[in-house]
């Protein structure tokens, strides 16, 4: 999958990278990372996609933990961030509850796509994506002025780096 122009050049700048993007398929994450992490994600590995909603005096921030278990063993995470006060980003978070296969396509450092894997996103999933982006909306419907950056910010400080592991990882 070729890269869009916007998402080319947010890669370009970082080592290690995923977002979550429109796609004509429906919702999709990317994922850059080095070559050596890629041959730990080759095969039949265990992928889980976590939801989180931050609600902070600035708004809401619905992030998306994105975690591969490894072939040695250990855990690969990665996070992405929605802002639904605007309108795309809350249009691609609504269709992400609804779906029940999400693609992720994944790029070395050179920004070569590599592979791609697909996962079930079962109804549990979506109903709980659909009640954090609902309860998201209506934070923010409470929030005089947001402020997305210091939200998602707060939400970086605050929370544990391994919040999208699964238990016991």
């Amino acid at each position: 999958m070729k890269l869009p122009a916007n998402i080319r050049q947010a890669f370009e700048s970082a080592e290690t990278l995923c977002v979550i993007i429109g796609t004509q398929d429906g919702p999709a994450f990317m994922l850059k990372s080095k070559e050596s992490d890629l041959k730990q994600w080759r095969g039949n590995r265990t992928i889980v996609i976590t939801p989180a909603l931050y609600q902070s005096d600035y708004g809401a921030v619905l992030a998306f933990g994105l975690a591969i278990h490894e072939k040695s063993g250990s855990w690969f995470s990665a996070e992405s961030y929605l802002n639904l006060t605007l309108r795309n980003e809350l249009e691609l978070a609504r269709q992400q509850s609804q779906i029940s296969t999400v693609s992720i396509y994944i790029y070395n450092q050179r920004l070569r796509y590599r592979f791609s894997k697909r996962i079930s996103f079962g109804v549990t999933d979506q109903e709980q994506l659909d009640s954090l982006i609902n309860q998201a909306v209506a934070h923010n419907l409470t929030i005089p002025q947001h402020d997305y950056t210091r939200a998602r910010a707060e939400f970086q400080q605050r929370v544990p780096a391994n919040w999208m592991l699964p238990p016991g990882a």
